[in-house]
This record gives C-alpha cells, sequence and structure tokens, in this order.
C-alpha cells in the first residue's frame, strides 16, 4: 500500500469528478449545486471543443494531400491565401460578440432575462448592419479590383477563378457575423458543449462536401463554399433550433433595439477588438520579423517549432477558455470566491501539462521534427528551451486573460498586453539579428516574463482578494 495517501485522494477526486457529470448534486439553489454545474458544463465544454478540434485535424490530414493533388501547386496557394484572410475579416465584428458574451454572463448571473434578450437583439441588428455595410462597400469596388495581381497568380484558370473564389469567401465570412449571435448565447449560458457538436457536425459535413467537389472536379469556388459556406449552415440550423425551440423568448427583436445599448455594447466590443489586435502584433509577428531578418527560410524553421510546441497549448485552450463564461457568472451571483478558486486550480492544471509537454519537446525536439519534416528543419538546444519556456508562460498568461475577461477587468489587461507587445517587438528585432531564430523565441519570453509577469505578480492577488470580496465592479 505504499503511496495511498497520496492515491486515495485522487481518487477520491475522480469519484467526485464522475458523480458531477452524471449530475449528481448539479444545479439547484445553492451555492455548491451551481459550482458543480459550472464543472460540469465547462467539462462539457471542453470534450467538445476536443471533438471539434479532432475533427478538423483529420480533415486536414484527409484534404490536404488530395487538395494539393487536385489544384495543382498554384491553385492550391490561391485558396490557402484567401483562407488566411479570415481572421482579418473576422476582425469586422468590432469585437462585438465578445462583448455580448460578457452582457450575457452577467445578465445571466443576475436571473435577468430581460437585459438578456436585449443584449442578444441589440448584438445581432449591429452585427447585421457591419455586414451590410461592408458587403456593400465590397461589392463596389469588387469589379475594378485586378484579383489575379493582388494574388499574383499566372496560370487563365486560377486567374479567372481567384476573383469569384475572394467574393465567395467574403460572402461566407460577412454571412456568419450575425449567425456569432448563437454561439455566444449558447456560450454565455455555459452551453458552449452543444454549439461544438453543431461545429463538429458542420466540419463532418464540410468534409463531406470537399470530398464531392474533388470527385465531381467542382473547382476552387465550390472548394471555397464547401470549406467556409457548409459549416455556416450548421451554424444557422443550430440557430434556428436556439431560438426557435430551446430559448424562442430570447429570439433577436428589432424592436428591442436601443442606441444607448447598442454604444455600450460596441464601447466594449472595441476594448477586446484592441485586445485581439495588440495581441497580434505581440506574438503573431514573428514570421514577419524572421523573413525580415533572417530570411524566408528561417520562418519555416521557426514555424514548423513553433507548432510542435502550440500542441500545447491548443490542450490547455480547450480546458481553460470554458471558463470565461462561469467566471463572469459567478462574480455577477457575488460568488467571486468560486471564481478565484476555479482560477487557482486553471493555472495548476495548465502549468502541470504545459510543463510536461515542454520537457518532452526539449528532450527529443529535434528527434520528433526530423521524424515529421525530415532534415528540412533545423533547431538548437537554445531555440528549444526558449520556445518551451514561452509555452510555459503563455498558458499562465491565458489562465490569467480568460479570468480578467470574465470578470471585466479589461482596461487593466489592455494595459498589460500594450507593453508586452511593445517590448515583444523590440526584444526580437534585436535579438534575432543576435541569435537567429532563437533570438526571436527568446524576445517572447523577455516581454512575456517581464512585462506580463511582474505586473501580474504586483496586481493580480488584489484582483483576487477583490474578487472574493464581492468588491468587483
Amino acid at each position: 500500500m505504499v503511496g495511498w495517501p497520496v492515491i486515495a485522494p485522487l481518487i477520491q477526486k475522480l469519484r467526485e469528478l464522475a458523480g458531477i457529470m452524471r449530475g449528481e448534486g448539479v444545479g439547484g439553489d445553492s451555492a455548491r449545486g451551481r459550482s458543480r454545474d459550472r464543472y460540469r458544463r465547462t467539462t462539457l465544454f471542453g470534450l467538445a471543443g476536443a471533438l471539434s478540434r479532432v475533427i478538423g485535424m483529420i480533415t486536414i490530414l484527409i484534404t490536404v494531400p488530395l487538395t494539393v493533388d487536385y489544384l495543382g501547386a498554384e491553385r492550391y496557394g490561391l485558396w490557402m491565401t484567401i483562407s488566411s484572410l479570415v481572421f482579418f475579416l473576422a476582425l469586422a465584428n468590432l469585437g462585438l460578440d465578445t462583448s455580448l458574451l460578457n452582457r450575457l454572463t452577467a445578465a445571466h448571473g443576475r436571473d435577468d432575462t430581460a437585459g438578456q434578450h436585449r443584449a442578444i437583439s441589440n448584438a445581432f441588428v449591429l452585427l447585421c448592419g457591419i455586414a451590410l455595410v461592408m458587403a456593400v462597400l465590397f461589392l463596389a469596388v469588387y469589379p475594378y479590383v485586378p484579383w489575379a495581381q493582388v494574388f499574383n497568380v499566372t496560370t487563365d484558370r486560377a486567374a479567372r477563378e481567384a476573383g469569384p473564389a475572394m467574393l465567395a469567401f467574403v460572402a461566407c465570412v460577412l454571412a456568419g457575423l450575425p449567425l456569432g449571435v448563437v454561439t455566444q448565447t449558447q456560450v454565455g449560458f455555459q452551453e458552449g458543449f452543444i454549439n461544438g457538436i453543431w461545429e463538429s457536425a458542420g466540419r463532418l459535413a464540410s468534409l463531406a462536401g470537399i470530398l464531392l467537389v474533388i470527385y465531381l472536379e467542382g473547382g476552387l469556388v465550390w472548394l471555397v463554399l464547401a470549406t467556409a459556406g457548409i459549416p455556416l449552415v450548421a451554424s444557422f440550423v443550430n440557430g434556428l433550433v436556439l431560438f426557435g425551440r430551446r430559448r424562442p423568448h430570447l429570439r433577436p427583436r428589432l424592436d428591442l433595439f436601443h442606441w444607448g445599448e447598442a454604444l455600450d455594447l460596441t464601447r466594449q466590443g472595441v476594448l477586446f477588438f484592441s485586445l485581439i489586435a495588440v495581441n497580434a502584433v505581440a506574438f503573431w509577428s514573428d514570421n514577419l520579423i524572421a523573413a525580415h531578418i533572417l530570411g524566408p527560410e528561417a520562418v519555416t524553421d521557426y514555424a514548423v517549432a513553433f507548432r510542435m510546441f502550440s500542441l500545447a497549448a491548443v490542450v490547455v485552450a480547450l480546458l481553460v477558455n470554458p471558463f470565461w463564461p462561469a467566471f463572469g457568472e459567478a462574480q455577477a451571483r457575488g460568488e467571486g470566491a468560486w471564481a478565484a478558486r476555479a482560477f487557482g486550480r486553471t493555472v495548476k492544471l495548465a502549468l502541470v501539462l504545459t510543463t510536461g509537454f515542454a520537457i518532452v519537446f526539449v528532450v527529443f525536439g529535434s528527434d520528433i521534427l526530423r521524424l515529421w519534416v525530415g532534415d528540412a528543419v533545423t533547431v538548437s538546444l537554445p531555440f528549444l528551451i526558449a520556445l518551451a519556456l514561452y509555452a510555459i508562460g503563455s498558458a499562465a498568461w491565458l489562465c490569467v486573460t480568460v479570468l480578467l475577461n470574465g470578470i471585466h477587468e479589461l482596461k487593466f489587461e489592455l494595459a498589460v498586453l500594450v507593453a508586452v507587445a511593445i517590448s515583444a517587438v523590440i526584444a526580437k528585432l534585436v535579438l534575432a539579428g543576435m541569435l537567429g531564430v532563437a533570438g526571436i523565441a527568446w524576445g517572447n519570453v523577455l516581454a512575456l516574463y517581464v512585462f506580463a509577469g511582474i505586473p501580474m505578480a504586483l496586481w493580480l492577488p488584489g484582483i483576487l482578494r477583490r474578487l472574493r470580496a464581492g468588491r468587483l465592479a
């Protein structure tokens, strides 16, 4: 029975979790019942997200070799280039979907059904308006843009398909803006697992659509519609079920639109938009810096090794992100102590998992990369160590940002992130010239640990104390 004092509590925790997943002691008016319900819903959300990610990876494994062979190098590159624009076009929602999420979690915590209905209606009208304005502007300039030159394609078929493929892609993205209300409504009620199931169904249907297009030789436009359009159908049906059967009392209504509430939503949305934009400058500029200072070959070394370590980030995100609405709802109910306690647990779990991944990738990273991509990528031990430290710091930072987003401490988060972004860019530019690709990774480590780690060590304990005491607004 050696080690039983250590194993017994773990077995008890696993039994308790199994009971929670079966619904034992979940719900009701007690704080304990609500606590168990939050853990149950976040677990289901994470599992549904994992299922969707697995289907996405299977889709990539199946479709990449088929589409490369079917389209050829130039048309496949055109497709990937168009698809890469989704992030920038998605920013067109000005952070309104995330702002809606926070409004819903707060209203849910106050049992304010009328407030939930107003928030959903105002966000839906605003997103429809943004989509309509952007559609008109795009259609106005579309005939005058030399799309073949924009995407630098030369063959006749690729030149013919460039414009229509871009048109189809933009149409799908803009149609998806209002549907973001469906996703955030379910996440706001801590029912993200339902959205995850619909998302998985959409990805499976998209995979079938891509295979059908390849079989019928339908062309690039149909591939874009199969990839970006079919998941929208699943999201639309999800919305019909949500607002038609499950929560018809929350169906968006134009008569509930109010300029004052719309401006409040937009104001907070702009904060989220700023967080996303600054984060992009801080951590998504690595490949651009590598290409500019070290050349395109260095981008391959950096990007492939970084992708290996990003596996840890994917796992941690699946575990941590579902707590965002739970933190907001708990704070609104005056149960900030639960949020602080759950935050501590997520940090510990995230750090243990990421550290485990990091150790494996530092020790065996070179061998893993050699098996994966052959001799196309060369990495050094200092580079791997820097990526490991960055992965660990990023895991802790993700936990902090999920908490701050959930409890509406956005201005403090933005101030820290601005300092991180500025310092990261400067450090990467300086260290890349001195240390090569390893310098870019060490620049991220320096910025994250100093300009995020120190402020959080100083101010986060105070935020948690106020959260426990119910003194946060």
